[in-house]
């Protein structure tokens, strides 16, 4: 048992749950480049395959950010994503039925296209694995110490699938700090639906009741919510120009912080 104090509230829990994807890592640190292969990928190959249809369907630098929900700088560059969009919020199986669909209609079979959009996954993901661009967001270890030295133990839900997931922390150097990793891919339902979080909880051996949630879109807190969370925490970072969106979409947080300084942990133990 720990405690863990937000806003000026302390919440007495036996387990922290994180996202992964916004509340561990930088978001567009990896999946800015990630989504930027895939659609250079994409749109290169759909034009080859059926020429003329990139501008037919309207897939135009103006519409690309509508897609999967990214912002992109006036050279392509991603530099932000929308919280309650595709790529915050879906799956990889999601995004990729996008893709499949909007080659379908460009004339593609429906197997030509999920082809399609397989090689263009499996470019996006050689290029991530020979970069490895990725960033923990800023007072994220020292919250993780904390953790540990108060012994609560932690674990990741995602709607990655687990194996990239548990690829991702190992990258990081911050696997051990976790007693499991829940993908999508472990839950018959995933995001906001309270699946991965029970089997999180199951597996520390721990009541949903009893830990706290943190994550960066309204789904985590959606999930949260519906498994019982003792409390729900938003993390809404500062931008490239040092702002946070202490919002961003984040109806359903008990909390919502710009960054980890605004946490504290101790143990149940300790002085306050």
């Amino acid at each position: 048992m720990g405690m863990i104090a937000v806003n000026g509230k302390t919440y007495a829990v036996e387990g922290l749950l994180f996202d992964k994807d916004g509340t561990i890592l930088d978001f567009v640190s990896m999946w800015g480049p990630w989504c930027e292969w895939l659609l250079q990928g994409y749109i290169g190959r759909l034009e080859r395959l059926a020429p003329g249809s990139v501008s037919s369907l309207g897939l135009t630098p103006a519409f690309l950010p509508r897609l999967l929900g990214t912002v992109h700088q006036a050279d392509g560059r991603i530099v932000d994503y929308d919280r309650n969009g595709p790529l915050a919020m879906g799956t990889l199986p999601e995004l990729f039925g996008i893709l499949s669909w909007h080659a379908y209609q460009a004339g593609l079979s429906w197997a030509e296209a999920k082809e399609l959009v397989e090689a263009c996954r499996q470019e996006a993901e050689s290029q991530l694995a020979k970069a490895k661009p990725i960033k923990a967001l800023p007072g994220l270890l020292p919250l993780l110490e904390a953790a540990k030295a108060a012994g609560i133990p932690m674990a990741v839900v995602t709607a990655d699938d687990t194996e990239p997931a548990e690829r991702h922390l190992a990258w990081m150097g911050i696997r051990h700090y976790f007693e499991t990793v829940v993908g999508n891919d472990l839950a018959e339902r995933g995001k906001p639906f309270p699946d991965l979080m029970e089997l999180a909880c199951r597996r520390l051996g721990v009541g949903c009741g009893s830990v706290a949630m943190i994550g960066d879109t309204n789904a985590d807190m959606r999930m949260g919510r519906a498994a019982g969370a003792a409390v729900t925490i938003g993390i809404a970072p500062t931008d490239e120009a040092g702002v946070s969106d202490v919002t961003a979409g984040l109806t359903d947080a008990d909390h919502v912080i710009a960054g980890y300084a605004e946490i504290s942990i101790r143990g149940a133990s300790d002085e306050s």
